[in-house]
């Protein structure tokens, strides 16, 4: 039976794993492309099909929150090789997402990160489920921000390291050492 034969259905068995469906959903975009002008027959069995492997993900993140406050740690479970992506695939699916944003997650420990094979950086996608509906809930009225007043000049703040790299870069682009700062002893 091929894909385009398949009825879109209201849900999937259980049994059935993500790591299927991702499969299925490969091959389903396959077919849409081979099909040309036929192809657009397949995509409300695409769209099913990523919805199904979405509700699936949800259920998987729903789990591991109820798991981790019953147990009082942070929402993080056992990852599968299964449920690795990497960091690439992460910034392709959503368009949106920025490596500053994942490294932003990664400090604050809502993701975790792997190297896998040649270097390369994964994350769990039950991880990144969890970090990213957190990302987009809304829980009240926002914040008022302070404001400073017009007479202060608002000032970015810099840390140490910032200064420095700041200080070598403009060095290098002028030639120069800087007026009143002292020459290194090995220079």
């Amino acid at each position: 039976m091929s894909t385009h034969e398949r009825p879109v259905g209201p849900e999937l068995p259980p049994e059935i794993t993500i790591a299927e469906m991702e499969t299925w959903l490969d091959h389903t975009a396959e077919e849409i492309v081979a099909l040309k002008e036929e192809g657009y027959k397949l995509v409300p069995w695409f769209e099913w099909l990523e919805g199904q492997i979405q509700k699936r993900r949800n259920e998987q993140a729903a789990m591991d929150r109820v798991k981790a406050r019953i147990t009082g740690k942070a929402a993080t479970s056992a990852v599968t090789l299964d449920d690795m992506t990497p960091h690439d695939v992460v910034l392709e699916r959503y368009p949106w997402l920025t490596a500053q944003i994942l490294n932003r997650w990664r400090r604050e420990r809502r993701i975790r990160s792997f190297r896998g094979r040649e270097g390369v950086v994964v994350y769990s996608r039950s991880e990144l489920d969890v970090a990213l509906e957190a990302e987009f809930r809304f829980d009240g009225s926002p914040e008022p921000r302070m404001r400073r007043p017009p007479s202060e000049p608002e000032r970015p703040t810099m840390s140490e390291g910032d200064r420095i790299r700041e200080r070598l870069y403009l060095e290098r682009i002028s030639g120069k050492r800087r007026p009143g700062k002292p020459k290194p002893e090995n220079a």
